[in-house]
């Protein structure tokens, strides 16, 4: 199990996992989207774009309280149980916008 203070600490563990499955640098793109639930936010998708249409992916499930992480072929790697974190911890500002994910994984 994996303890986090705040959100970007969240970020960051999901950044470390996803570069170093792919051998990538810790420098290398990653954005967020918001996904809902009846018009509630219920899990937050990170994705990193990577050179040569390499994408990696997780999605932080807080009610499970875990984060699963997706390969470039949309196969699940790993799953970590979290602890410390709440879907209050998402930054206000982000919280109220209404974006939606694109992922089609399995």
């Amino acid at each position: 199990m994996v303890r986090f203070s705040g959100f970007g600490d969240l970020e960051d563990f999901v950044r470390e996992v996803l570069c170093a499955r792919a051998d990538l640098d810790q420098q290398t793109p990653m954005v967020r989207h918001l996904l809902r639930r009846q018009g509630r936010l219920c899990a937050v998708e990170f994705t990193l774009v990577a050179p040569r249409a390499v994408r990696l992916s997780a999605i932080w499930d807080p009610r499970a309280s875990r984060v699963l992480f997706y390969d470039q072929n949309l196969e699940r790697f790993r799953v970590d149980s979290v602890t410390g974190l709440s879907i209050e911890h998402v930054p206000a500002e982000e919280a109220s916008a209404p974006l939606a994910s694109a992922w089609r994984g399995k």
